[in-house]
């Protein structure tokens, strides 16, 4: 990487999508972020409790309201 970055290379580029992608879009759910991502609403939600603490904490984020 070319640039400062905090997770070094634990993350794949989906998983690095999935963040960048949550971290400009709090407000969005799992469902919402899936689409952007192309990938499963799992797959953000587990990538989402490995790399940002606090997210579900309160039963879910966003309008998505899952966990």
């Amino acid at each position: 990487m070319s640039f400062d970055d905090p997770f070094g290379d634990d993350l794949s580029e989906l998983q690095r999508k999935i963040i960048n992608t949550y971290d400009r879009n709090p407000d969005a759910g799992a469902a919402e972020i899936a689409s952007m991502c192309d990938c499963s609403e799992s797959y953000v939600r587990e990538t989402l409790n490995e790399y940002r603490d606090g997210f579900g904490s309160s039963g879910g984020f966003g309008t998505g309201g899952l966990l």
